[in-house]
């Protein structure tokens, strides 16, 4: 009976302990009551002990083992309510009453929308068994104040004035849109404030932000977007330029991080840009010579100016020049395309010529601006500005500029073009200074039109009728006419291409040309010599079928056959029967063949061959360079067209070796692709990779002058030649071999 007795006490006793370290708020009906404001304030909780219940976590979840406890409170403003637990195992549910409707449910944090002042909701906290005795049992609650300005029609109005000022927004209490963030984006979850600002001046506007904001840029609610951007732009404030005084403006305040609560803030003054002030001006001697001036890129200051118009509107540097035009004519410059110039009549006088290099082409080489300003008078004083913008890398070649002065061409104009007489078959050539030549806004060639292009005339009376070969180096482009204003007869814009060493065929003696030499201007090198080289050509005795030259008795021996193609017509036919007509040169040949096996041919790649039965007849072979012809026919007449490419006929290697044979050659040991040549393209050197035992190595021009002869085959310095396009000859033990070679 004791026993039992003391057992029941025992129970009795465990079972108030048990109750009075239950929490009092374990269930909805006995709700703690907590006051929240506007202000934030910390809850603490303990779950320890509260009764585990089989219950759901959020509404339309399973069943599972969960503790919990329970608050009630009063909402003291409409708008948001911001709940932190810190941690995901604490959960959050909140209801419009006991036994009521889940209006919400969480873990960790949120912000909960749309809550009504002066109703009463229940807040319930809690955990899934197994995390009950984890640390963190705490939230962190308050109310927002509602938004005003969440809406473009209800925006807040900002002063902007010159000092930097700073404002703060909570963007995290509006309301999430799916909309577009900048122009052209596809619809997101945005949250966004606005404000409005009346721009006090002609200006700029300068802003920053931190991360998670983005802004844009409207003339008006619902009208046309200016501008859209990051906040937290490279680490720099964001200039708004081309913004107009008394205009009014609207600005949008947006984030898709929409719980973010850090960075809530940007940063906005408005700048007045002034005109650039010609002082600390440094006196330079221009003349007929290329000289290089330093510039001190570190010693300036750097202020929101204009440069070339009031739509170029930045933080520049400058730097000031006077010099005196020493001839009448035009002033070429040339700077790193990172450093703009402009040409004034006087200090702070008028603007001659502006150049912005982001109109230029930044694949340039070496990022060169290459710029000519046309019509300087000799003896006048002018004003040079070189300028940029602060945030531009400086290089080497930013710290200095050339400048060079020429006297104006007089044929610049096809209306009064230089007259060259006395043309042969000898090359003549004439110099002259494109730099010196007129500028103009017209097509490079028919049909293309490129930027600011310089140009000079020269006339040809045709003293024979044929061809014309026209060549001109340092990367200028050449056309022909019939007369000025006339029919283009041909134009190759760049020398890029071999197509612009040009032969023009069938010319009429007695007949006038115009030739045109011409070049953009950020296409000008800083070398100021051209030259224009020019041949003429009689008709080949041998460019058709019918004309054909004989060929001497083929033997064993090998006998070397030169030709030239200068006097041929140019004929838009098939290389190979059967293949896409080409522009192709020719010559014809007649042969009888030997009584041996096979005929080989020895020539360069960039000539080609075929073989007829007789002339109009049937092609029975089509070869290229080095071959060995076979099922020939003892004694039989063949007719052998030797052919190139209009755009391949300027090389040096005119020529083929012809010969009889009973065996094949062995094309294994001696072909082009025994020998290797590297780098190609090139710009200092090259080396020549090959088995072989190297002779001599000869590199031609494209237009036949050998430039460089060696027995050298690694590093072979090509750092004196001009770039272009080049023949390499390369005589070995088993014979020659050529390759083509390019110069950057």
């Amino acid at each position: 009976m004791k026993i039992k007795l003391l057992l029941t006490l025992t129970l009795i006793v465990l079972l108030i302990t048990s109750l009075e370290a239950q929490p009092a708020n374990d269930d909805c009906a006995n709700a703690e009551f907590i006051t929240v404001t506007t202000l934030l304030q910390s809850i603490t909780f303990d779950l320890t002990d509260a009764v585990v219940n089989s219950e759901s976590g959020c509404a339309g979840d399973g069943l599972a083992d969960y503790i919990d406890v329970w608050y009630e409170f009063i909402m003291p403003t409409s708008g948001n309510l911001y709940i932190n637990g810190g941690v995901s195992v604490n959960k959050f549910n909140i209801y419009d009453s006991c036994n009521g409707n889940e209006l919400t449910c969480f873990s960790t944090n949120e912000y909960v929308e749309n809550l009504i002042q002066g109703n009463t909701y229940v807040l319930r906290v809690h955990r899934w068994l197994p995390q009950h005795t984890e640390n963190n049992q705490s939230f962190s609650i308050y109310a927002l104040q509602p938004l005003t300005n969440d809406s473009c029609v209800d925006s807040t109005n900002i002063t902007v004035g010159e000092t930097l000022q700073t404002i703060d927004f909570n963007i995290v209490e509006a309301e999430i849109n799916n909309e577009i963030g900048c122009d052209g984006e596809s619809l997101d979850d945005f949250k966004d404030i606005w404000y409005n600002f009346t721009m006090p001046v002609d200006g700029i506007l300068e802003m920053s932000s931190g991360t998670n904001n983005r802004f844009s840029i409207y003339d008006s609610c619902n009208g046309n977007q200016i501008v859209c951007f990051d906040g937290n732009f490279n680490n720099t404030p964001f200039i708004i330029d081309n913004l107009t005084q008394n205009e009014n403006y609207t600005l949008r305040v947006f984030r898709s991080n929409l719980n973010s609560s850090i960075n809530q803030f940007f940063t906005i003054r408005y700048i007045e840009p002034t005109y650039p002030n010609c002082n600390n001006v440094e006196t330079i001697t221009v003349t007929t010579d290329l000289q290089t001036i330093d510039i001190g890129l570190d010693n300036t200051t750097y202020n929101y100016e204009f440069g070339c118009d009031e739509n170029d509107l930045d933080q520049f540097g400058n730097y000031w020049y006077e010099f005196t035009m020493p001839v009448n004519g035009n002033l070429y410059i040339k700077t790193s395309i990172r450093n703009r110039l402009a040409i004034l009549d006087s200090c702070d006088g008028t603007v001659l010529k502006c150049f912005d290099s982001s109109m230029e082409n930044m694949e340039d080489e070496l990022f060169f601006l290459n710029k000519v300003i046309e019509d300087l008078v000799q003896g006048q004083t002018y004003t040079l500005r070189i300028y940029r913008p602060i945030n531009t890398p400086s290089t080497i070649f930013d710290e200095q500029f050339d400048i060079r002065a020429f006297e104006r061409l007089s044929n610049d104009n096809c209306a009064t073009p230089d007259i060259i007489s006395g043309l042969t078959s000898e090359n003549t050539q004439i110099p002259f200074f494109l730099k010196a030549g007129n500028v103009t806004t017209d097509d490079t060639c028919e049909g293309e039109s490129d930027f600011r292009i310089l140009e000079a005339f020269w006339q040809v009376t045709m003293p024979i009728t044929g061809n014309l070969f026209i060549d001109t180096p340092n990367g200028n482009g050449i056309a022909v006419y019939d007369a000025c204003s006339g029919n283009e007869l041909f134009c190759n814009a760049s020398e890029g291409s071999l197509e612009s060493f040009k032969l023009i065929s069938n010319l009429i003696e007695g007949d006038t040309y115009i030739i045109r030499c011409f070049n953009t201007e950020r296409g000008l090198i800083s070398d100021s010599f051209q030259s224009l080289n020019v041949r003429v050509y009689n008709r080949a005795a041998n460019d058709e079928c019918i004309d054909a030259e004989v060929i001497p008795s083929i033997t064993e021996v090998s006998q070397e056959i030169s030709f030239d193609t200068f006097g041929s017509l140019i004929n838009l036919e098939e290389s190979c029967s059967g293949f896409i007509p080409e522009n192709f040169v020719d010559v014809w040949y007649e042969f009888t063949m030997p009584d041996f096996t096979y005929l080989n041919f020895e020539s360069y790649q960039f000539n080609f061959f075929s073989i007829y039965d007789a002339c109009n007849g049937n092609e029975t072979h089509c070869f290229a360079g080095f071959e060995s012809v076979e099922n020939l026919v003892p004694n039989q007449t063949y007719i052998l067209r030797v052919f190139q490419r209009q755009t391949e006929m300027f090389h040096p290697n005119k020529s083929f070796n012809i010969y009889g044979s009973n065996t094949v050659l062995s094309l294994e040991d001696f072909n082009a692709s025994s020998i290797t040549l590297y780098p190609n393209p090139t710009t200092n050197y090259i080396t020549i990779d090959t088995k072989a035992i190297v002779e001599t190595v000869e590199i031609y021009s494209i237009s036949g002058k050998r430039v460089l002869q060696t027995s050298q085959t690694q590093n072979i310095s090509t750092q004196q030649l001009e770039k272009g396009i080049y023949i390499i000859k390369i005589q070995t033990d088993y014979g020659q071999i050529t390759k083509r070679m390019i110069k950057r």
